[in-house]
């Protein structure tokens, strides 16, 4: 007999993350300077990708969810409330240290987490990267 490893997990926004979204808005900005456009769609270019930059990187400081668990009974999701909403793991992908989950989320829209080793302590990791072998 096996048993499922139970995750718990506090959802704390990765700040490199933040710093590596704001240095790419950073070099959008100085590549529509630089380019030869008109100036009135410069500023247009540069105002929507100021805004974008902000609402993304304000969307991943400030998630509508502060923890995330697993276990017999699958994926869960809580809010600042604890209100705790059942979910399903539509996909995740793993990259070096960072680990990319997609939740379907009943009646929100879908929610996405990048979860960082570094922000996670070894045991929770070790299992999460347990329980996302076994999962498709």
């Amino acid at each position: 007999m096996t048993s499922a490893a139970a995750i718990a997990l506090d959802l704390a926004p990765s700040r490199r993350l933040a710093l590596g979204a704001g240095a790419i808005a950073v070099l959008a900005l100085v590549a529509i300077a630089a380019s030869g456009m008109p100036a009135v769609v410069k500023l247009v270019s540069m105002f929507v990708a100021v805004s974008i930059a902000a609402v993304s990187i304000r969307c991943h400081l400030r998630p509508g969810w502060t923890r995330m668990t697993c276990d017999r009974a699958g994926w869960q999701l809580v809010d600042a409330a604890s209100g705790v909403v059942p979910v399903t793991l539509r996909g995740h992908a793993r990259l070096g240290p960072l680990v990319s989950l997609d939740f379907a989320v009943p009646d929100r829209p879908r929610f996405r987490f990048v979860v960082d080793r570094a922000a996670v302590d070894a045991e929770a990791w070790r299992r999460l990267v347990l329980v996302l072998a076994r999962s498709p």
